[in-house]
């Protein structure tokens, strides 16, 4: 028989049960993967045409599903921790 050391395996499940209470309390809510352009604009802090103009100049990064803008929240939160290149 093989032992299996689990401790990591528990402490991630741990976690992840601490973070499901804290949603379903509602302390802390789980952000989507994107956002529409003016709720990117909102969570960088900046108007909407400020937003607009730099992703044409390519500063964020957006993507084209039809006629809709979507951005990533990571490529926002990565300007952000990047000192707000914006």
């Amino acid at each position: 028989m093989i032992a299996l050391d689990t401790s990591a395996l528990e402490a991630r499940i741990a976690a992840l049960e601490e973070r499901l209470a804290a949603v379903e309390s509602g302390r802390e809510q789980i952000a989507p993967p994107t956002m529409s352009r003016t709720e990117g604009a909102r969570y960088l802090g900046v108007a909407l045409r400020t937003f607009d103009a730099l992703a044409a100049e390519g500063t964020i990064p957006t993507k084209r599903i039809r006629r809709r803008v979507i951005v990533c929240r990571k490529d926002l939160d990565a300007i952000l921790a990047a000192g707000g290149a914006v």
